[in-house]
């Protein structure tokens, strides 16, 4: 593995390094660093690194970010602009992506995180948090601003292996849940979801809790549980209000088919 330091480090996010941009190569950066109104020109990807703490404030990002098999202690985001963001296989104690951001897609998978937090920003289209993660506590806070998003966004979460998830104040098309982890702990409170699917759940070593999820657009609207007892005490009369549409599948059912 390649050790470089800061410089080298900028001039590979700023498409200036040949050699990587023709050949990725795996690289150790022992420093942190914060890099401030940069623009980032290239897709990045960052196979078998090892990184320590990086923070973008106000940066724009024109390619995709990929990260592969590689450790990082923290990583931030702060009022950048993100295309798609993919994590897989990989080790990061704290992630951040907050205060503005835009971004097409953050897809997470396989990868063990401490901690993330992606809060308070107005314009996205995809986040999903896979079923292959350990991840300890997680906040989704804020997101999605209907009068600046005009992306058809979704949420998935399937929290087979997370200790702590906390949904708040979330707009979205689609909230698509999957398998409730054992002795996890969700929390999902005032979400606007046209589209809501809870697919294979069972709540009995979960504590597990939604309040006040409810459409923007009542006759679009359509609960779905998919191998999931309806539980009244999971779901009850504070869970969800306003759709027009509540089925129950027993069987597997085509998920695309249930939005076309």
């Amino acid at each position: 593995m390649r050790r470089i330091n800061q410089k080298q480090f900028l001039r590979i996010i700023k498409g200036e390094d040949l050699e990587f941009r023709i050949s990725p190569f795996p690289f150790k950066l022992n420093e942190p660093l914060i890099i401030r109104e940069a623009h980032l020109p290239y897709d990045l990807f960052f196979q078998d690194c090892k990184l320590d703490s990086l923070k973008f404030i106000n940066c724009k990002f024109s390619g995709d970010l990929k990260l592969e098999r590689t450790q990082i202690k923290s990583m931030t985001f702060e009022s950048c602009q993100l295309h798609d963001f993919k994590i897989n296989e990989t080790d990061i104690s704290s992630l951040e992506i907050k205060n503005g951001c835009e971004f097409k897609s953050l897809a997470i998978g396989d990868s063990a995180i401490d901690k993330i937090e992606v809060t308070d920003n107005p314009i996205y289209e995809l986040i999903h948090l896979g079923c292959g993660n350990s991840i300890k506590t997680c906040y989704l806070l804020n997101n999605g601003d209907v009068s600046r998003n005009s992306f058809s966004t979704k949420v998935f979460l399937c929290p087979e292996r997370f200790d702590f998830i906390e949904i708040d104040g979330v707009i979205t098309d689609l909230l698509h849940v999957g398998t409730f982890g054992e002795y996890a702990q969700l929390k999902f409170k005032d979400i606007h979801a046209e589209i809501v699917l809870i697919e294979g759940c069972n709540s009995d070593l979960s504590k597990v809790n939604f309040e006040n999820i409810s459409p923007l657009d009542k006759e679009a609207s359509a609960l779905h549980f998919v191998n999931t007892a309806y539980d009244q005490e999971l779901f009850g009369e504070k869970a969800f209000r306003d759709y027009s549409l509540t089925k129950i599948h027993h069987d597997t059912v085509n998920i695309e088919e249930l939005f076309s």
